[in-house]
């Protein structure tokens, strides 16, 4: 059991720590004082941080009604402790509760009226944490500006990624934004690591639909500026499109890739989600039919339908990736989980020269489960490799299966590699 609550960190708006930015939003941790006193270990060792560790270790949800609908509780994954190791994968950071569109499902609205505030984090709240992590040792994989509001939205937005690159220059910064706001005025002279820019149609009667009071032409413009920006460094921009009853047509869908095509987007996103107005075309059961006609395209899901239940261990080991180096590919299943009767395959393969698969079949006892969706962003692979010059040989699958995983049960990828060479990658899995 397991939840990931011990490896990231949420701050909200008004210097609230959360236990994250889901249902667990309602359970307040602590609070991040300015005084020279105030320690992120204190926070990391107080007693709901240990009821939290003692809960899990004993297999028991440490808040029984609000975890079992939190999308970021795992019953199914071993339990992990980076903050016993000082490490964060993850601070979430959300600069502002404020936002300049209406969407219906969000609550930030709910949020502004209920709250107790400020709406936007003081820079000196963001320096605090920053600095006591510093201070004590952590290490920071990765700061994530988002949170129940729109970060852009607080005005000196910019300052809050220089103090970033200032105290932790190493740490990999992601925008999370609606786009509706102009790049260069936005970030001045600073840049990001990741941009990810929720743009859910390429039409505006369909897009304002769900993004009410936005523009898609400004947040398409907003894309194109990230990828045409004079920056140290350019960000790696994702469109995140979440597939709603109207905005799913094929034609849209493909137009829509080709728009990203010119943008010069480095991925494209579609989100099966489990919402109202959901696709009724698309859903995790027919995800090989959304027509991906590009490699810069994929298909994901919400966290909720990805919540893991049971995760895959290779057969006499304890370790659930599984690395292989054939004759003529190179592959690693990163991860296989289930997660109410769907299965959820993860890695990367390529050839050994680099180049990208044609084609990764995956098989359950012999049995054809679906294709892989290829060419996904991988920069760790292309970090570890860099003689390969591959940074999208990532692939994923998620289909539904109809009969309980048990085990142990053969998992196989078949590899078509650019020259129509196929080889076959078979492991024994054990679910439970």
């Amino acid at each position: 059991m397991n939840c990931r609550i011990l490896s990231t960190l949420f701050v909200r708006s008004n210097g609230e720590i959360c236990c994250e930015d889901d249902t667990g939003a309602g359970i307040s941790l602590s609070r991040v004082y300015l005084s020279e006193f105030w320690s992120i270990c204190d926070v990391f060792n107080n007693d709901k941080y240990w009821h939290i560790r003692k809960s899990l270790a004993k297999m028991v949800s440490p808040w029984k009604d609000i975890c079992i609908n939190c999308a970021l509780f795992n019953s199914g994954e071993q339990l992990v402790d980076n903050l016993k190791n000082k490490q964060i994968k993850m601070i979430h950071i959300e600069t502002s509760l404020n936002c300049n569109l209406l969407c219906p499902l969000c609550v930030s609205l709910y949020e502004r009226n209920h709250r107790p505030g400020p709406l936007l984090m003081d820079l000196k709240v963001f320096e605090r944490v920053l600095t006591s992590c510093s201070e004590n040792d952590f290490t920071v994989e990765l700061i994530d500006f988002g949170g129940n509001g729109e970060p852009l939205s607080n005005p000196i937005f910019s300052d809050f990624v220089r103090l970033a690159r200032s105290i932790m220059p190493e740490t990999k910064l992601v925008l999370v934004t609606n786009g509706n706001y102009d790049y260069k005025n936005s970030l001045k002279d600073q840049f990001l690591d990741v941009v990810m820019v929720s743009c859910d149609g390429l039409y505006q009667n369909n897009y304002e639909k769900y993004r009410i009071h936005g523009s898609v032409s400004q947040a398409l413009q907003f894309m194109a500026d990230a990828k045409s920006s004079k920056q140290l460094r350019q960000p790696y921009v994702v469109w995140k499109y979440i597939l709603f009853e109207f905005n799913d047509s094929y034609e849209e869908l493909v137009r829509a890739q080709e728009k990203a095509m010119e943008l010069g987007v480095d991925e494209i996103k579609f989100i099966i989600t489990h919402t109202k107005y959901r696709s009724k075309r698309f859903s995790i059961e027919n995800t090989q039919e959304i027509p991906l006609i590009l490699p810069i395209a994929n298909v994901t899901s919400t966290e909720k339908l990805k919540r893991i239940n049971k995760i895959g261990k290779p057969l006499n080991s304890n370790d659930s990736r599984v690395t292989r180096f054939l004759e003529n590919t190179y592959c690693v299943i990163d991860k296989i989980y289930v997660s109410d009767y769907f299965v959820t395959v993860q890695g990367w393969a390529m050839g050994k020269g680099g180049q990208n698969m044609e084609g990764i079949s995956v098989y359950c006892d012999d049995q054809l489960i679906g294709e892989a969706n290829l060419g996904l962003s991988r920069p760790d692979v292309l970090s570890a490799y860099p003689e390969l010059k591959n940074d999208k040989s990532g692939f994923t699958l998620t289909k539904r299966i109809f009969n309980p995983l048990n085990s142990p049960r053969k998992i196989m990828l078949e590899l078509i590699t650019d020259k129509g060479i196929i080889e076959k990658f078979p492991v024994l899995y054990v679910f439970e």
